[in-house]
């Protein structure tokens, strides 16, 4: 995307007849047969060509499967384009200006979604039943609401919402991918229904871990760049069976931080009444032989 000096200057690109027929490709026949039609649209930005609206004859837009209108910075509303693309499969809409995405109409084969890098506040959902991939990363959110309108929704991209300071809402079980970094989370009440076998929850505003899933589903989990002040936070982590761990520093930490954290989480004994330990790496260094003889030392006592 052009630097702020060329925002200032630059026109906004309106796209010719020629143009709209370059950007069409993608043939496919109509549902009778009798003809063809173009799918695909693809209007991406690029200096000099920047469009300032999505304006297409609307006979064009009902055939469209895959649009891709990513880096016009200009753009600030494409609801009433999409609203008539009732075979629509993919939207790539990421750097724009686009401050609001409410599409009143079911979007029946929607599949896919890029809305990254844009001006949106807040995400009031969409009806899509197929949905899978949603990326609403490095946006101005600070609220997410509506996702159970996609009940097959499995990735879920939200890093770099700096207002996001609730996960309520967040927590399907669908999901299989979470990106929550950089967000100024303060809780993680409604993530309880997650069942994540990786999470990172880096560079937050995160005190305590209450709210996270315990099943045991979630393996690794990153926690550094959080003002976590005690390693009594870790307590919600004793039933997950974490295998990798990364923790923020702190404050007055004790000398043997690794071996308490590791003693922490290996509550549960085998039937030689040893602790089962399953964290093998924290911090990004293994868990050393050394550690885990002082851990059995210690529950021995």
């Amino acid at each position: 995307m052009a630097d702020e000096g060329e925002e200032e200057t630059e026109q906004p690109w309106r796209p010719s007849d020629d143009d709209i027929s370059d950007a069409l490709s993608g043939l496919a026949k109509t549902e009778d047969g009798a003809s063809v039609v173009f799918t695909k649209l693809t209007l991406k930005g690029a200096e000099g060509r920047r469009l300032g609206e999505l304006k297409c004859p609307v006979t064009l837009l009902e055939n469209v499967r895959h649009l891709d209108v990513s880096n016009n910075k200009f753009i600030t509303n494409i609801n009433e384009s999409v609203v008539h693309m009732d075979l629509l499969l993919s939207l790539n809409a990421m750097g724009n200006r686009i401050d609001a995405f409410d599409v009143p109409t079911k979007l029946e084969f929607l599949q896919t979604i890029d809305l990254s890098h844009n001006k949106l506040t807040s995400w009031n959902g969409i009806e899509c039943p197929h949905l899978r991939y949603l990326n609403l990363s490095k946006n101005e959110l600070s609220s997410v609401s509506g996702l159970d309108q996609n009940p097959e929704l499995q990735t879920l991209l939200l890093a770099d919402n700096k207002p996001l300071t609730s996960c309520q809402g967040l927590g399907l079980t669908s999901v299989r991918e979470l990106t929550l970094t950089n967000c100024g989370l303060e809780s993680l009440e409604g993530l309880g229904s997650l069942v994540l076998p990786t999470l990172d929850l880096s560079d937050n505003a995160l005190k305590d871990l209450k709210g996270l899933n315990t099943t045991g589903v979630l393996k690794k989990l990153k926690l550094d760049g959080n003002p976590i002040e005690s390693l009594d936070a870790i307590d919600a982590l004793v039933e997950v069976g974490l295998t990798d761990l990364t923790l923020p520093e702190i404050p007055e930490a004790p000398a043997d931080l690794r071996v308490q954290v590791i003693a922490k989480l290996s509550t549960k004994k085998d039937d030689k009444d040893k602790p089962i330990i399953t964290l093998g790496v924290l911090n990004g260094a293994p868990v050393t032989p050394e550690e885990i003889e002082q851990v059995c030392a210690a529950g021995n006592q």
